[in-house]
This record gives structure tokens, sequence and C-alpha cells, in this order.
């Protein structure tokens, strides 16, 4: 799942202006610190369709059967120099 929301780092801690709904507790985060962002900004209907149609993507794409286990290297047949 990917959610979006917005908050405020200081002192080591990040406060969210909102919290998520129905997230297990210790849920994984990736935090994005934006440079020179300040104050909230309104997300027009236009974009928060396409946000949606992007978290519904993710889902979809989470809920694939994973067909090849290998990793990246191990399909490109890398060894310990790099390149076959």
């Amino acid at each position: 799942m990917l959610k979006t929301v917005e908050g405020t780092y200081s002192h080591g801690r990040i406060e969210l202006n909102e919290l998520p709904a129905a997230l297990p507790d210790r849920t994984s985060v990736l935090v994005t610190f934006l440079d020179g962002y300040s104050g909230r900004r309104r997300i027009p209907s236009e974009t928060a369709d396409e946000l949606a149609e992007i978290e519904a993507i993710c889902r979809h794409c989470q809920a694939l059967q994973e067909l090849d286990s290998r990793s990246p290297d191990e399909v490109l047949d890398y060894n310990e120099r790099g390149l076959p």
C-alpha cells in the first residue's frame, strides 16, 4: 500500500498532520524531506484522482504473485566482477 501523509520534523521526531487509517502498529515507512517547502498545500481534485489511481496500481502490483525470486544480478548473470 502507498499512503502519503504530511508532517513536520523537529528535534529527531516526525509529527504527522493526520493519522493514516487502518495501519497496523510498527508499519514500515519511508521519509522524504522537502527542501524549501513551507506550509500545507491543497491537492487539486485532478491530482487527487491521479494519486488514487496510482495507489490502486500499487495495491494491484503488491498483490501479484512473484514469478522469479532471483535477484536482479542473478537475472543478468552478473558475477563478482560485474559483467558475465
